[in-house]
């Protein structure tokens, strides 16, 4: 009877290890790209592999992986953003230390305008300022040329002598009337309460405090590169062709993708974006983690790769193009150079070259 209970015991643990942990995504990636270097008569097959977090890319030689040089952006431009950050920041930092401690003994407020509202704000921030400062409000409340339209009792159509309005036109009269009375209540918490009532919200940028519509999340958005087997786009094909359209533009197709996933409850504030890759089975989304997580869910129920939040992808070469390497978080580019040996079949000289944005 021991020796029988051991033996459970073993077996019980032994299947234990080996149950299939739950697929995570992967940092490294290993890719088969077809590539034509200086000097080839026909493109070469080389197996690349990935770190997609790092952006070190390697290739494989027959016999181990070796190491490609990844050509650096240059430093100035990176030093000089990082020092502007952060001048940024400690900007915005004092802004919303200044507004906890500007105080307003009383305001009152019936049936007000926003633009009333602010300007009334901005003048009591200024006495109530031991720097006699204040705080700077800028109302950002531009609204799309088509909700406009949509909101409007007149038609294009019923009158085609009427002017147009811009697409960046505030409309402050759909703005709601503030009305509420306090005492000795701070700047901030007194911005608080108007935008709630408005239905708006504020950003600190810098030394200015902006108003913005409720539905700009642009400073909130997660940035995150979904891949899709080949199966899963063939699915998405044939039932939803218009997704792969290739007489539609790219900011058509964009449309038809957010369009798409909108059926399945995910939003798109003001900045969010969809960009589709057919070629590489890519979705670059630009989202809130809200909405992030609801494309997570559904894409994994497509039978898609796991989401892979690495910075660095490979671009599969094109008949215009070379192979490319991109940093998916901020864009920049690096293209695949290579020149072809007298003798051997892999290239000799091979490096990844910086492309710079203009």
């Amino acid at each position: 009877r021991r020796m029988r209970a051991i033996l459970i015991i073993a077996v019980a643990a032994l299947l234990a290890g080996c149950a299939r942990l739950p697929e995570q995504p992967s940092r490294f990636v290993v890719e088969n790209h077809a590539v034509t270097p200086q000097g080839a008569d026909k493109p070469i097959t080389i197996m690349f592999k990935l770190d997609s977090a790092s952006g070190d890319v390697w290739r494989y030689n027959g016999k181990e992986f070796r190491v490609i040089p990844v050509g650096e952006k240059p430093l100035a431009s990176v030093e000089k953003a990082t020092e502007a950050d952060l001048e940024e920041k400690r900007k915005s930092e004092a802004v919303k230390a200044k507004m906890k401690e500007i105080v307003i003994p009383e305001m009152e407020f019936r049936s007000a305008r926003i633009t009333d509202v602010i300007e009334f704000l901005e003048d009591a921030s200024r006495e109530h300022d031991p720097a006699k400062k204040g705080i700077n409000i800028i109302l950002d409340l531009a609204i799309p040329q088509k909700a406009i339209e949509d909101s409007s009792p007149v038609t294009a159509a019923a009158d085609p002598f009427a002017v147009a309005a811009s697409p960046t036109e505030p409309d402050y009269d759909s703005i709601p009337l503030v009305t509420f009375k306090a005492h000795d209540i701070s700047l901030q918490e007194a911005l608080q309460i108007v935008t709630e009532v408005c239905n708006i919200r504020y950003a600190i940028r810098g030394r200015l405090v902006m108003l913005l519509p409720y539905d700009c999340h642009s400073s909130e958005l997660v940035h995150l590169t979904y891949r899709l087997r080949p199966s899963t786009l063939k699915n998405i094909q044939a039932k939803q062709p218009q997704l792969f359209d290739k007489d539609l533009s790219r900011d058509a197709i964009s449309e038809e993708w957010r369009a798409y996933f909108a059926d399945f409850g995910i939003g798109w504030p003001r900045g969010s974006s969809i960009t589709s890759l057919p070629l590489i089975g890519a979705l670059f989304v630009a989202n809130t983690p809200d909405n992030q997580v609801k494309c997570e869910r559904i894409i994994a129920a497509m039978d898609a790769y796991p989401p892979r939040n690495g910075r660095f992808l490979l671009i599969p070469p094109t008949p215009t193009s070379q192979l490319m390497l991109l940093d998916t978080d901020d864009g920049d580019t690096w293209e695949y150079n290579s020149i072809q040996p007298s003798k051997g079949i892999h290239p000799l000289e091979e490096k990844f070259l910086h492309i710079p944005t203009r």
